[in-house]
């Protein structure tokens, strides 16, 4: 992936990006968020899929991803810092996987 956004012409955001301190402490939420909308939008002229979700907090599943019956949780893992919409399902992975641009264990989510 990283050499496609390379190959996209956004090599220096994503440098930039990958530069950011992980954990909350010391990251400048707003420019990791104009970084991740311009890697975006390279992506896209490139004419990849899109690589985050513009919406955050508590934006609606995807199409195709209904809730679950009251009686089944599924585990997920998130963001651990807020900044994209990426979601890992246990059945991709059993245990939490790295974030891609910070390192560190994703945050646990579950649906209610």
């Amino acid at each position: 992936m990283e050499q496609e956004i390379r190959n996209a012409g956004a090599g220096n955001e994503l440098d930039e990006l990958l530069a950011m301190p992980s954990g909350g402490a010391g990251v400048d939420a707003k420019r990791a968020k104009a970084l991740l909308d311009a890697i975006d939008d390279a992506c896209a002229r490139y004419g990849l899929a899109a690589v985050t979700v513009r919406s955050y907090g508590d934006a609606q599943l995807p199409a195709g991803f209904g809730r679950p019956p009251a009686t089944v949780e599924q585990d997920k893992w998130i963001c651990p810092q807020g900044f994209c919409g990426r979601v890992v399902f246990s059945e991709e992975a059993p245990t939490p996987p790295a974030c891609a641009a910070g390192g560190i264990p994703m945050a646990p989510f579950r649906l209610r």
